[in-house]
């Protein structure tokens, strides 16, 4: 391999490790986005390590970055795009990193570094792609050896499904080496194994197949395998790594999101993945339900609290292509001018205007973000209504009673949330249940991500014994939280295990015991849950350890 070949591709990886960093922080940034836009931009990554700048360089018009003699223009009057093309320029920091010791090489011993590399790479992905398509013949055997063809119920609800679209053909899985999923890249297959068949109802089975289909119709497994093949060939790259787990995230989630539209029914496809959830299953080649560890639990997070919103999908997907695009122009201009580099002279005072400007609208986004960020589950108060407040607050260190008539003479129809938060909590001190709950879910209601008010009226809620409000105050508190608290999940599962609601209760104290493990209720709680489930053995091993806490706790020290 040449000299200039192999320093075109570390040129073409180092650009391509850029831009994909670029892409996780734009990512993260549009975590409150919708699925595809981050799927979008996932992907925009992942083929960049496919596309090298300088295919792009050559359509790109010069005369924008250079003048008539082929010097540039950007440079000095431009510091962002300056420190970008110094940052793209690998041969600035390989001479730096390799003076020394290019000036004490003898030629005479160079060992071919290179090549060795190369042959490396090879033999690993050859390895890679040969392991990739013998698991795909060996889950294609399996699928001929060990299903029967599917009942006449599934039949027929795949056909209601599916309509006017060619259906694929589904299977009945019999052995335990085929797991819940779509198999196929152009005729497909839908796997169902005979343990999944068991425990399904009538609604259990039409999600399920939903959702499968939805792979099917999509061609999702394609895309799959070319995703995989280009993880293979990028081996030895950490962020493709990280890109490949997050489409394959993004793309379960768009198609739980799928389902969620079609049939508007959250609670039947959270419970058909919790009763998936609880069967062991095989893993395939396959696209199948993710069902296990942290993604499972951020999946059921974000089917429960799934609510379609068309407009902001679509202003999310159109920002997320704009971004993209940008950021991939911004890097074109900074590969063309790395070569007009050294002779760039003065640029017209435009330009710094320009950059400015740019700079503080940057400025002005990220203050707007941070305000945004901190008021999220707050309402935001006025000035007026700020003074009011500090106001109430100096007067109820003197006189608590004259501050609360205050309080509750200021109390109106266009009164904003705080306050009745606030008059909420002094009735919740005086022991006044009732009135103080009155009080919490007018101040949700005047500003449904008040994570406060949300959370004291689900406590007050369950005092009461009314477990139904209860549940559905706490889980609107929960997911406003980043971090949610073991008290807050507790009571969740103690509301679901009163509404006899097994599986979910066992999730939230199990969340609850995990952040407090030395509250026993929470323990006694997830014990019941997992009695009303037969989990016999383990739910006798959580009450003993929690009776020999209580025991320990309430030894006399002498």
């Amino acid at each position: 391999m040449s000299a200039s070949l192999s320093t075109a591709l570390l040129d073409h990886l180092w650009e391509s490790s850029l831009f994909a960093l670029a892409a996780c922080l734009l990512i993260i940034a549009f975590r409150k986005g919708s699925t595809w836009s981050r799927h979008f931009i996932a992907w925009a990554a992942y083929a960049k390590f496919l596309l090298p700048l300088a295919l792009l360089s050559f359509s790109f018009p010069k005369s924008f970055v250079e003048d008539n003699a082929g010097q540039a223009l950007l440079l000095k009057e431009a510091p962002p795009l300056q420190a970008l093309s110094a940052s793209l320029d690998l041969e600035y920091w390989l001479a730096k990193m390799t003076a020394p010791a290019e000036a004490a090489k003898d030629a005479s011993i160079e060992f071919p570094w290179v090549l060795s590399v190369f042959v490396l790479w090879a033999s690993i992905a050859v390895t890679l792609f040969a392991r990739r398509w013998i698991q795909y013949l060996r889950c294609k055997r399996n699928i001929v050896k060990l299903s029967l063809p599917a009942d006449e119920i599934w039949v027929e609800l795949a056909r209601k499904i599916a309509g006017k679209r060619t259906l694929p053909k589904l299977v009945i899985g019999q052995g335990n080496h085929l797991n819940a999923g779509v198999f196929g890249l152009w005729s497909c297959t839908v796997v169902i194994p005979n343990k999944l068949d068991t425990v399904f109802d009538a609604d259990d089975r039409e999600v399920f197949l939903r959702h499968e289909l939805q792979h099917a119709f999509k061609r999702d497994n394609l895309w799959l395998f070319i995703q995989k093949c280009i993880r293979d060939f990028f081996w030895f790259h950490p962020m493709v790594y990280w890109l490949d787990r997050q489409i394959s995230w993004e793309r379960e989630m768009m198609r739980d999101e799928d389902v969620l539209k079609e049939t508007q029914n959250n609670t039947t496809y959270l419970n058909c993945l919790m009763k998936a959830s609880k069967v062991e299953l095989p893993r395939s080649c396959a696209t199948s339900l993710a069902l296990n560890g942290s993604p499972f639990a951020r999946r059921i997070k974000a089917i429960a609290y799934y609510k379609p919103n068309a407009l902001a999908r679509i202003a999310s997907a159109f920002a997320s292509v704009i971004t993209i695009a940008l950021l991939l122009a911004v890097f074109v201009v900074s590969e063309n001018t790395v070569q007009a580099q050294d002779n760039a002279p003065t640029r017209k005072s435009t330009v710094a205007e320009i950059n400015e400007k740019l700079e503080q609208s940057i400025l002005n986004a990220k203050e707007k973000l941070e305000e945004d960020e901190k008021t999220k589950t707050e309402p935001k108060l006025s000035e007026s209504e700020q003074a009011f407040v500090k106001e109430f607050t100096a007067l109820a260190k003197e006189n608590k009673e004259a501050a609360e008539k205050k309080l509750f003479a200021e109390l109106n129809e266009d009164s904003p949330a705080a306050y009745y938060f606030i008059a909420g909590s002094l009735l919740g001190e005086k022991n006044e249940t009732k009135e103080a709950l009155d009080m919490f879910h007018v101040a949700v209601e005047k500003f449904p991500n008040f994570l406060r008010a949300a959370r004291n009226a689900g406590i007050l809620e369950v005092q009461l014994g009314n477990f139904d409000e209860g549940k559905k105050m706490l889980l609107r508190a929960y997911s406003l939280m980043e971090k949610p608290d073991n008290t807050t999940c507790g009571l969740i599962g103690l509301c679901y295990v009163i509404l006899e609601e097994y599986a979910t209760a066992e999730y939230y104290y199990r969340q609850a015991t995990e952040l407090n493990p030395d509250v026993r209720d929470w323990k006694l709680g997830l014990a019941k849950a997992l009695l009303n489930q037969s989990k016999y053995e383990e739910a006798i091993s959580i009450m003993e350890s929690a009776k020999i806490a209580n025991i320990e706790e309430n030894q006399d020290p002498s």
